[in-house]
């Protein structure tokens, strides 16, 4: 019969995906503040999961938190938050110039743009807070 093991084991927060969660969910916030090409990047290769094929990576059914439930039990909710993401860096990306990297003049080219491109930044600025909460409600 085997001994039962006299290790402790570590929090569930100290496991080491845990432990990456929270350094990509500070590098996402600090990759918008600068809307660096490495951030956009660095959110496609984070989130390169939901192309796989699953339902979900995650099990919500006994949470209690009704963000999560709409998050991995609506597919198009799901979409949206993902898809806005990425398009909002890529969209920050293309409106910056070289000369200023500062996310607040590229803002201002939408505030100053037609009601569409001010539509679709604004869409995808919800869609990329709803996911930057989520990412940070899951871990």
């Amino acid at each position: 019969m085997a001994q039962p093991s006299s290790e402790k084991t570590p929090s569930v927060y100290l496991y080491i995906p845990n432990i990456i969660g929270y350094f990509r969910i500070i590098i996402n916030f600090i990759a918008f503040a600068v809307s660096s090409t490495f951030g956009a990047v660095l959110d496609m290769v984070t989130d390169s999961m939901f192309l796989s094929g699953k339902t979900s990576h995650k099990d919500v059914k006994d949470t209690g938190n009704w963000l999560l439930k709409l998050y991995y039990g609506h597919r198009p909710f799901m979409a949206f938050s993902c898809v806005a993401s990425e398009v909002l860096y890529i969209i920050l990306f293309l409106f910056a110039d070289e000369k200023s990297t500062s996310l607040l003049n590229v803002c201002r080219c939408f505030l100053k743009g037609s009601p569409l491109t001010f539509f679709v930044f604004i869409s995808t600025l919800v869609g990329w807070a709803l996911k930057q909460v989520i990412n940070i409600i899951q871990y």
